[in-house]
C-alpha cells in the first residue's frame, strides 16, 4: 500500500507527457495556450514524438522562455507514440525513467536546455565560457559563468556532469 501511494504520487508530479497529451491538456501548461497547443499537435502530426522539450524550439511560437516554462511540468515519453490519447481517454501509461546527463563540456545550446533553470542565456553564456576559459572541472566550475550562481548550480544535481578530459 505505501509502495502504491508512493508510485501515485510520483507520477502525479511528473507533469505532462507532450507525445500524448490532447491539445486541451498542452493548453493547461504555462506559457502555452489554445494556438500553440494546437501547433504541438500538429507538429506531432507531422514530425512524430519529441525526444526532448528543446524539439519544441521547432514548433512555430515556441522558443526558449516557453521551453523554461515547461521544464519540470512536462516531458517527452521514450517510446510512446504520438497517438494524442491521453489519461481521460483511458491511457495510463508511467513516462518511461530516463535520467538526464547533460555534459556542459559538450553539450549545444539545445541540450543545456534541458537543465533544470538554464535558460538560453545562460547556455550562450556557458558554451562561450567553455570556449574562452577552457572546459570546466566540475558542475561547480560553471560559476565562472556570468549569471550563474551556487543556487542555480545547487538546483543542477546530478543532471549536469563535466567531463573534462573531452
Amino acid at each position: 500500500m505505501v509502495l502504491a501511494l508512493w508510485v501515485s504520487s510520483a507520477l502525479a508530479g511528473a507533469g505532462v507527457d507532450l507525445n500524448r497529451a490532447s491539445a486541451s491538456e498542452l493548453d493547461e501548461l504555462p506559457g502555452i495556450g489554445p494556438v500553440k497547443a494546437q501547433a504541438i499537435v500538429q507538429w506531432r502530426g507531422s514530425h512524430g514524438s519529441c525526444r526532448s522539450l528543446s524539439d519544441l524550439l521547432d514548433v512555430p511560437g515556441i522558443g526558449a522562455a516557453t521551453i523554461g516554462m515547461l521544464q519540470g511540468r512536462a516531458y517527452c515519453g521514450w517510446g510512446q507514440g504520438s497517438t494524442g490519447a491521453s489519461a481521460a481517454d483511458g491511457v495510463t501509461t508511467a513516462p518511461a525513467a530516463r535520467p538526464i546527463r547533460i555534459d556542459v563540456n559538450s553539450a549545444t545550446i539545445a541540450e543545456l536546455l534541458e537543465l533544470p533553470g538554464i535558460t538560453e542565456g545562460h547556455a550562450r553564456a556557458i558554451v562561450a565560457e567553455r570556449v574562452r576559459g577552457g572546459p570546466f572541472a566540475s558542475s561547480a566550475d560553471l560559476v565562472r559563468v556570468p549569471g550563474i550562481g551556487p543556487a542555480t548550480i545547487a538546483n543542477l544535481g546530478p543532471s549536469c556532469v563535466a567531463d573534462a578530459h573531452r
